[in-house]
């Protein structure tokens, strides 16, 4: 609430989500929305809704753009992504957004999945801009066990934590994430950059169990149902992350 402090930032980004996979999409008067998504709808209701701006189809290209600014068939990333063996990434020539906060003087973090570069220290998060930094490098690590083609994918401040092992993706980014929120809380001096890229609702697609069960109708197709499940899981995060900068007045 400094007169003279500059605005805290907080950008979501839900992974691979279709336009009528968000409740507010699809709902109406009559009928619930075919994917129960409470929480962004609410942000949304509350807020604008640009309805006529468009993002690439797939992760890195959609990552990429919004890191650097620019189309990403710029630096050579239009419409693939970076594979677990992959010995490149995104130029590091562009400049990334958290790189202009850091110069302004934001504490920046980012809890979720990169998928912008790993084979090298340099194409890593905290080396492009993020204080802080969780979640998994790749595109598709198991949800739970965090495997990737035989190899583990989750990081802290760019190195393994293997405890997270059976915690599962989406509870570990809100957990990183409320946690960051009230520890900038208590640092009212300092203007913050937070930057959450769920790996949700990206494949492989495995739901916890009773988001599964939120939508029972699809149980004859296990990959939809886990799908709904995932999304309706990811919209409860955003909620909780949502209530924690309410609770903390930011």
């Amino acid at each position: 609430h400094n007169a003279l402090k500059r605005p805290n930032v907080v950008f979501i980004l839900v992974d691979d989500s279709g336009y009528n996979d968000i409740g507010y999409h699809n709902r109406s008067q009559e009928q619930l929305p075919r994917i129960r998504t409470p929480h962004i709808d609410a942000l949304a209701d509350s807020g604008i809704k640009l309805t006529n701006y468009y993002v690439q189809p797939i992760c890195t290209p959609s990552r990429a753009a919004l890191m650097t600014g620019r189309y990403p068939i710029r630096y050579g990333v239009n419409g693939f992504t970076i594979s677990a063996e992959a010995p490149w990434g995104i130029p590091l020539s562009e400049v990334f957004m958290p790189q202009f906060f850091k110069e302004a003087g934001y504490v920046t973090a980012m809890f979720g999945k990169w998928h912008l570069g790993f084979f090298k220290p340099h194409y890593l998060p905290t080396h492009r801009g993020f204080d802080r930094q969780s979640g998994i490098y790749n595109a598709m690590a198991d949800h739970f066990t965090h495997e990737i083609r035989g190899g583990y994918d989750w990081h802290v401040n760019d190195e393994s934590r293997f405890l997270a092992r059976g915690h599962y993706s989406g509870e570990l980014v809100r957990d990183d994430a409320v946690a960051f929120i009230e520890e900038m809380s208590r640092n009212s001096s300092s203007s913050f950059f937070l930057y959450i890229p769920f790996q949700e609702a990206h494949s492989p697609y495995q739901a916890p169990q009773r988001y599964l069960e939120m939508y029972p109708e699809l149980t004859f197709w296990p990959a939809r149902q886990n799908l709904a499940g995932m999304l309706s899981h990811n919209d409860a995060m955003v909620g909780e992350i949502a209530t924690a900068l309410k609770r903390t007045g930011l």
